[in-house]
């Protein structure tokens, strides 16, 4: 379904330093109801500053990025916005990283090579339950 913003959509800011990967995500993200994509950052820092400016439901982020890598962006968004729903998506699939990401705020961990509709899974259930983690990493977690 096509996307209409409205006050009651689930405000997204995403974070990858990667354009062709952020274009590919909002893409995505713009053809699903009551999901708006509302800012994009390159890095952890530019990310931490949109956080602050818009305050959004949730933050999609990678942890690989220049700069600021994204635990540490996680870890300060956490502390100053502990409201802000923070998700993972990630090509890294150590139950490491994993637990890295969450002791440090994350709510949820989605591998870069899941299928498109997990996008949408993963926003819903971190805003309707507070976590989302992909199959494949929920299992290694067990």
């Amino acid at each position: 379904m096509k996307n209409t913003a409205s006050a009651h959509s689930i405000r997204v800011v995403l974070a990858d330093d990667h354009d062709l990967v952020r274009s590919g995500i909002k893409a995505l993200l713009s053809m699903v109801e009551g999901v708006e994509v509302i800012a994009e950052a390159r890095d952890g820092n530019e990310l931490i500053k949109l956080v602050a400016a818009l305050t959004p439901d949730v933050v999609m982020t990678d942890i690989s990025m220049p700069g600021m890598d994204g635990i540490t962006a996680i870890s300060q968004i956490h502390t100053t916005h502990p409201e802000v729903r923070l998700l993972v998506l990630s090509m890294y699939d150590t139950v490491d990283f994993v637990k890295r990401a969450v002791a440090n705020g994350a709510c949820g961990y989605l591998m870069k090579d899941a299928p498109p509709f997990e996008l949408e899974q993963a926003i819903r259930s971190v805003m309707a339950t507070g976590s989302y983690f992909s199959p494949s990493i929920a299992r290694r977690l067990l």
